[in-house]
């Protein structure tokens, strides 16, 4: 007798649901990778002679700390036989590969070969990226030419050490700093009614100034005073005074690009709290130093409840290109055109030998 072939449970095909947006793209990009310096690691998860990987556009870059306390960043992959030097070690001011134990020094060339070897093999030389530790990070440069510019000192001693946390997020890292010249979202996405100043454009850097109402009922309305920099597209500094608190919060943002459209954003934030009716003496130093260092997590954290609006948008953002601005709507333009800048003619690359692996 004929019988029907047993089929799967019908419920295995039900759609569980389907209300979450996807990102607006998944492995492409309409934005090439920008050329600029982007945040690696915190320099306080990178102690003497550790070795850590992080992913920088596409590709695993391998950061290290030498024993004299000098950090290098350098191709993933052994250019004698390919192994990850991300499982290597430090040795002095060498990287050792752990598989045949050739150590490269600071430019990337061989200093030694490993045990049983007599000679070093020709064109074995290891790429090197440009390095700068400043604000609490260690930052990369990922660009066609050499950088013109480097990363300028933004926190000082009287500030809170930097906290640095890190985001993976579906987005670019043009998309993360044309946030800040889009005035009106900071009102209809933040609470924030804000009065900008022009966008002043010098160089690889853009400045602008916002002045922010924040309402509090009900209590008065908080007012707020925030100056942004954006050092090309990888790197972004925000210092907010509050004055009536004597509250200064200095922030940085890097959205570095591990893949397309998708970065790793790193933000780390550091306060000062100054002593009000400008006294200065060192015990009143010395206790607002104390509170400061008390605060800063709970302002962090206000920081991030704020950011994590932005998240929720740029994870299931399009680029609209050319953006269709209505009036009020801040330097868009200014900003779009300033960004040509960071885009050379041939694509970035990290690594230009024949090796270059992907």
């Amino acid at each position: 007798m004929w019988r029907m072939k047993p089929q799967a449970n019908w419920r295995h095909f039900a759609v569980a649901g389907e209300s979450e947006p996807t990102p607006g793209y998944v492995g492409r990009s309409p934005l090439p990778y920008p050329e600029s310096w982007y945040l690696l690691i915190p320099s306080a998860e990178l102690g003497t002679g550790k070795v850590a990987t992080r992913r920088l556009m596409g590709q695993d870059v391998v950061v290290y700390r030498t024993t004299s306390g000098h950090v290098r960043a350098v191709r993933a992959h052994c250019p004698h036989l390919g192994a990850h030097l991300g499982h290597g070690t430090v040795q002095g001011e060498n990287i050792v590969c752990p598989f045949h134990h050739f150590a490269y020094d600071a430019n990337g060339a061989i200093a030694h070969v490993g045990p049983g070897y007599t000679d070093k093999p020709k064109h074995c030389t290891l790429p090197v990226l440009h390095c700068q530790e400043t604000n609490g990070g260690i930052f990369a440069w990922a660009g066609a030419n050499s950088p013109s510019w480097t990363i300028p000192e933004f926190l000082t001693s009287h500030h809170t050490p930097a906290r640095y946390i890190t985001y993976d997020v579906p987005t670019h890292p043009q998309e993360v700093l044309e946030n800040g010249a889009d005035i009106r979202h900071v009102l209809l996405l933040h609470g924030y009614s804000a009065a900008s100043q022009p966008a002043v454009l010098e160089g690889h850097i853009l400045s602008q100034d916002l002045d922010l109402i924040r309402p509090i009922r009900p209590l008065p309305p908080l007012k707020l005073r925030a100056e942004i920099q954006h050092h090309g597209l990888g790197f972004s500094t925000i210092r907010i005074n509050i004055a009536a608190l004597g509250l200064e919060q200095r922030i940085l943002v890097s959205p570095r690009p591990v893949e397309p459209w998708r970065v790793h954003m790193a933000i780390g934030a550091s306060i000062r709290l100054t002593p009000p009716y400008g006294r200065e003496a060192a015990l009143v130093q010395r206790a607002f130093k104390a509170t400061g260092r008390a605060m800063h997590p709970l302002v962090y954290r206000l920081l991030m409840r704020e950011v994590n609006s932005d998240f929720q948008i740029w994870s299931s953002k399009k680029y609209t290109n050319p953006p269709r601005i209505a009036a009020g709507e801040g330097p868009i333009g200014p900003f779009r055109k300033w960004a040509r800048q960071f885009y050379p003619e041939q694509p970035v690359k990290l690594w230009n030998d024949v090796n270059d692996a992907h």
